[in-house]
């Protein structure tokens, strides 16, 4: 049974693992549209399917994108995607391995409308999204999306891994090659054409954020750089720590319906919503789609 789309699904969760894999050939759309795509993949589900209006709401940007534009944009990850190593993260086998085992954009028969995106989670890649206890990371997928650069995106999944410890620390030359930073681009460059920008938006997320570089010298000539990023260290909340480890459907059913009517009540009893206020009456609509949503899928 193909899983339809969940909105409102704040936290992106998967295996520490996949951050092994550089997505430096995707742009900033691209990202958005595949970790809303990871975001809908944390519960016992191998194949899900996303109609147009759906897709145009998880790709988000600062345009409204045409339906041309959308699926050129699925064509685009498609091929991107398909094109990564996965290898490094996947069991050994002597065959090309992806996450997904079919990635396919769907048009009626006299392929003239477009119906929508089906994906088909790979049976060795399950484990990369689901029943996952520790060594993962979590971010919130809004927070991501309204991040402007692709490095921004990037540098934000590997810090993410480490929020809770307040540093991460990488080779300089790994980390150029993670990002696709340009082959012309020499440290000062790429220091203020992308780390300065993207460490600077960031810091909005990560407290304090700062980096160093430590340099290691032999006979005068630097021979190595890292690049150490330090921060005030946080906690997963409780919500999250429940939506992650609950094993049980029912529980995270109650639980999430528990928090939306209390979320309800507090607009409800709040002086904006009695002068009519627009962002406030929002929420309380918004709201309400998820636990409607969230009875019907564990119903």
């Amino acid at each position: 049974m193909r899983k339809t789309y969940v909105p409102y699904r704040r936290l992106v969760i998967y295996h520490n693992k996949f951050n092994l894999v550089s997505l430096k050939d995707l742009d900033n759309l691209e990202n958005n549209l595949l970790f809303s795509i990871f975001n809908q993949m944390k519960y016992d589900d191998s194949e899900f399917f996303f109609r147009l209006d759906e897709l145009k709401d998880m790709i988000g940007g600062n345009k409204n994108l045409t339906n041309i534009e959308v699926i050129n944009k699925l064509e685009s990850l498609k091929s991107k995607f398909f094109g990564l190593y996965f290898d490094i993260i996947l069991p050994r086998r002597d065959i090309t391995t992806n996450l997904f085992s079919q990635m396919i954009i769907e048009y009626t028969i006299d392929n003239k409308i477009f119906k929508g995106l089906t994906i088909k989670l790979n049976v060795d890649a399950i484990d990369i999204f689901q029943k996952l206890k520790k060594e993962f990371t979590s971010f919130d997928l809004q927070i991501f999306k309204k991040l402007k650069s692709k490095y921004s995106k990037s540098l934000f999944r590997l810090l993410s891994q480490y929020s809770s410890l307040g540093k991460y620390q990488c080779n300089y030359q790994w980390l150029r090659e993670y990002l696709g930073v340009p082959t012309n681009y020499d440290y000062k460059t790429f220091n203020f054409q992308i780390l300065t920008p993207s460490v600077k938006e960031l810091s909005n997320q990560f407290k304090k954020l700062n980096v160093e570089v430590t340099r290691y010298r032999e006979n005068n000539k630097v021979i190595h750089k890292d690049i150490i990023f330090s921060f005030i260290p946080f906690q997963n909340s409780s919500s999250e720590k429940v939506e992650i480890l609950s094993k049980d459907k029912n529980k995270r059913a109650l639980f999430a319906l528990r928090v939306a009517s209390n979320e309800l009540n507090k607009i409800a009893n709040s002086k904006a919503l009695a002068n009519k206020d627009y962002s406030k009456e929002q929420e309380a609509v918004k709201m309400i789609d998820t636990i409607r949503y969230t009875k019907a899928q564990y119903n």
